[in-house]
């Protein structure tokens, strides 16, 4: 058997799977989802990739928007990352216009985001190798 077969096969809870998708429905703020797909990645890898470079630990953790706090449980960790991630996304987002004569300005410059590329790479890889052992 393959594991979709083995899958298909076990015992399944459906009044469990209901009370997640309850919740989950409860709670479809982008934020909410940002934290729901970042549970799944390994914290003490972020902070050891974090703390093997200073400028990392500079942009990160002593930045001015959303700083990590890396003394901080796994769980506020994921929140502040999450905050974080929504922030520069908004700035970004919400700077374009509805009509394409609009020129799109972030309320974060340009070089705030430009750091902000390593850790999105980082965790985009460790987000998609976690999600796809699932």
């Amino acid at each position: 058997m393959n594991d979709y077969s083995d899958f298909l096969a076990s015992e399944f809870n459906h009044n469990e799977l209901r009370k997640i998708l309850k919740n989950y429905k409860n709670s479809t703020k982008e934020s909410e989802s940002l934290k729901l797909v970042l549970k799944t990645i390994d914290v003490s890898k972020l902070k050891n990739w974090i703390n093997e470079d200073q400028n990392r630990i500079n942009n990160y953790c002593y930045s001015t928007e959303s700083p990590l706090d890396l003394s901080k449980t796994d769980d506020k960790i994921i929140s502040k990352l999450a905050e974080r991630i929504y922030k520069f996304r908004c700035s970004i987002a919400h700077a374009k216009g509805d009509v394409d004569e609009y020129i799109a300005v972030p309320t974060v410059s340009e070089s705030e985001i430009i750091k902000e590329l390593d850790i999105m790479k980082f965790l985009s890889y460790e987000v998609l190798i976690s999600w796809s052992k699932m």
